[in-house]
């Protein structure tokens, strides 16, 4: 019979082997063809720089798999994707050569179950995205393609792990996919979803039984928001939906617990916050807005959902914030941190 003491033993060898979640930031410099590392301050919020290392051209976007053991990064400019181990101190090494992609990859994610790999490709024609199985050591093999609308700006894993989705910024409109137990997707019957102008990021409740889905709508000012029924069908709205923001929503965070939201303004140089209900309706805190560097590109809630931090692509830096009790965000003293050149995209892990 296993031993209290034996027992401490095991959880605490688990727990040492085990990514701590919430400690460091990496944001993809699309100008310098690198990525920032920085290690996050549990207690304060603050970044500390801990190194960079190279992508390869034009790099747009970033995601780190469930377990935060790797990276993958999109190349715009080489039509391919590297991809990353995450070493326990935070820093990055690349594995082996990047694969290759569709043309002009723009939009990665990795899903639920840290075993496949989906990039949206923004081509000025109907194109195809690209699957990818992971292999033990963090490589990618390609398991194939999926069919795309104009200008895909974005993809997104649902809740559920069983569908994927793609905006479409160009054409309007979400394409919807179920996840086949290899890995590929099928395209469902009733895809592609019209939305409101140009769809430009998508983001998932990460928390409510129920999928739900946000839409931010580039070409509108607005968020709008579904929930995911049976199928992966868009149906009904959301109640109060869809959500005004400032000028040009870029990116969507939601706070790990699915309490508040946060959207990055491109063209207002601010970040909007909201609280988000348990039917996943969203309400304008008060103030509704927040301001930040110049052109913002990227947000995202730090793991513990107590920080939030925001890529400013026009300033070459991360501007961070403290979640407040009401949703609200108080800007970090000191909190403007350097980066490398046109932050388009940031992880956390």
């Amino acid at each position: 019979m296993r031993t209290r003491h034996s027992l401490s033993i095991i959880l605490a060898v688990l727990s040492l082997a085990a990514p701590l979640f919430g400690q460091f930031a990496y944001v993809v410099n699309k100008g310098s063809n690198n990525i920032t590392e920085f290690k996050i301050n549990e207690n304060t919020g603050m970044l500390t720089g801990i190194g960079s290392i190279g992508t390869g051209n034009s790099p747009t976007s970033i995601a780190v798999d469930p377990m935060g053991g790797f990276a993958y990064v999109t190349n715009a400019g080489d039509n391919d994707v590297s991809a990353y181990s995450i070493a326990a101190n935070g820093t990055l090494t690349q594995i082996g050569a990047p694969v290759a992609s569709q043309p002009n990859p723009s939009s990665v994610a990795v899903n639920r179950s840290g075993h496949f790999v989906y990039v949206a490709s923004n081509t000025t024609m109907n194109g195809t995205g690209s699957a990818y199985s992971i292999n033990p050591n963090g490589s990618l093999a390609s398991i194939g393609t999926f069919p795309e609308k104009l200008g895909s700006d974005s993809v997104a894993v649902s809740h559920s792990d069983k569908y994927v989705y793609v905006a479409n910024r160009q054409s309007g409109n979400v394409s919807a996919f179920s996840i086949n137990p290899n890995g590929t997707l099928t395209q469902m019957p009733t895809s592609p979803f019209a939305v409101l102008m140009q769809p430009s990021f998508l983001a998932i409740n990460p928390v409510v039984p129920q999928d739900c889905i946000y839409i931010a709508n580039l070409g509108s000012n607005k968020v709008s928001g579904y929930y995911l029924y049976r199928g992966g069908i868009f149906s009904p709205t959301i109640p109060g939906s869809p959500y005004l923001t400032d000028s040009e929503p870029q990116s969507v965070a939601l706070q790990p617990a699915g309490k508040f939201a946060y959207v990055a303004n491109f063209g207002a140089n601010d970040v909007s916050a909201y609280k988000v209900d348990t039917k996943c309706g969203w309400a304008a805190t008060s103030p509704p807005s927040f301001a930040t560097g110049p052109a913002p590109s990227a947000v995202v809630v730090d793991p513990k959902g107590r920080f939030v931090y925001v890529a400013n692509s026009g300033s070459h830096s991360v501007w961070g914030y403290r979640i407040q009790g009401s949703g609200t965000l108080q800007a970090l003293t000191g909190g403007r941190f350097d980066t490398g050149a046109d932050p388009v995209a940031i992880a956390v892990r």
